[in-house]
């Protein structure tokens, strides 16, 4: 069996030795794989808290594509081949190793199969599309390898932590230094990336440094009226507009003489818009809403991927899990929070976020210090049954859990 290693960092550098006392068992050197090309960003603090620490890259949907190289690995065994890998990452995890290979077995645990010119190919990966696997799969016929492996472990810092964690001396230089000592040719098709960190005024404005780009729902029309938006927008805030599950803006007249302007983060955003623009956001679960926008017949809602500098007036941004309002942590990939874009980096939304609560504007930079964007388009179109694990419906009751129902 012959498997190919495919790599995009420190094994091409230092295939023979590592900070674990492992060698990647390879047969002569590696070589660029021509038309494999993988999405690459910043998103790893690698040897975290020892005086080895530095950024890393990784696999990411979001990254830039970059070819990737290879060598005959010295195993015939994939399973002995994973674990050469495995133990020359330093990992004990094997599903920070990814694999492809040409089998007839049904799948297990964890696999995917593609399908490449009629032949089978199974595989375990992330972070990585069906696209790129297929290409991978692909170049292995081309090239008479029945199977491949390559390191695929998940971004462990978000990019404002990389931008901070770059501000340490020893961190930095140790990146750099890295850079500096990749041989030709990886050394060049790495250069973006090197400037990227180092020279951010120099490095083409596409080069992203950790998943900065991340997909919206785009309502038709409405950043032509952006004024009309922004103009509602502010009119909120000077009522002092308070975050209440409660008293929702529409079904209510949203005024209380005694309690002022309230709403939930849907129900905010349903009365600005409507007040603004006259668009109605259709009455669903939080679960439910962006499939809802998505299918209602009066407006043309689209999913668009964009850059914090690209959002426009009328971009709804969905966030998840416990990273807005801490104590859920079993509904991770569900949309529980809403916001909108008013402008490039410009952000409204209501948060029930203890005493940070209420209706505010800010950058999207600030909310993603405490909250993870949900960036999956099956979480987005796809209708979610908003209920706990056991079954029982979560009820308005449930403190951490009131965003999940009809506003």
């Amino acid at each position: 069996m012959r498997i190919a290693n495919l790599a995009y960092g420190s094994q091409i550098n230092q295939p023979h030795s590592n900070n674990y006392g492992a060698s990647v068992d390879i047969r002569g050197d590696f070589e660029q794989a021509e038309g494999v090309e993988m999405p690459l960003s910043f998103g790893r603090l690698s040897s975290a808290g020892t005086n080895r620490s530095r950024i890393t890259l990784v696999s990411s949907e979001n990254g830039i594509k970059t070819p990737l190289f290879f060598a005959e690995s010295s195993h015939t065994s994939l399973d002995s081949a994973i674990k050469n890998v495995r133990l020359r990452e330093g990992t004990s995890d094997w599903r920070n190793i990814a694999f492809i290979s040409k089998s007839d077995r049904r799948l297990m645990a964890g696999e995917k199969e593609i399908t490449v010119d009629g032949e089978r190919y199974i595989g375990r990966w992330k972070n990585v599309s069906a696209e790129t696997a297929e290409k991978i799969a692909g170049w292995m016929k081309s090239h008479d390898f029945d199977a491949a492996t390559f390191s695929n472990f998940d971004a462990n810092r978000s990019e404002s932590q990389i931008s901070g964690l770059l501000q340490n001396r020893n961190i930095r230089q140790r990146t750099k230094s890295y850079f500096e000592n990749l041989p030709e040719p990886v050394k060049s098709v790495f250069s973006t990336f090197k400037d990227r960190i180092f020279n951010p005024a120099e490095a083409p404005a596409s080069a992203p440094l950790n998943g900065d780009r991340f997909k919206v729902l785009r309502l038709e029309g409405a950043a032509d009226r952006a004024a009309d938006i922004e103009r509602v927008a502010q009119e909120i805030l000077r009522t002092g507009c308070k975050y209440s599950s409660s008293c929702n803006l529409p079904t209510r007249s949203g005024y209380n003489p005694r309690r002022g302007l309230q709403g939930d983060c849907i129900s905010t955003l349903r009365h600005l818009m409507k007040t603004a623009i006259g668009y109605n956001m259709p009455f669903k679960w939080m679960a439910e809403l962006p499939r809802g926008m998505l299918n209602d017949r009066n407006a043309n809602v689209q999913v668009v991927e964009v850059t914090k500098d690209e959002l426009k007036a009328g971009d709804f941004i969905f966030w998840k899990g416990n990273y807005v309002y801490g104590s859920d942590t079993r509904n991770n990939r569900l949309n529980t929070h809403i916001t909108m874009a008013l402008g490039p980096n410009k952000i409204f939304h209501n948060t029930p976020a203890g005493d940070y609560s209420g209706a505010k504007i800010e950058s999207l930079d600030r909310i993603k210090r405490r909250a993870k964007i949900v960036n999956d388009t099956n979480v987005l179109t796809r209708y979610i049954d908003p209920r706990s694990p056991t079954g029982r419906p979560l009820y308005a009751s449930d403190h951490a859990h009131h965003h999940y129902f009809r506003a």
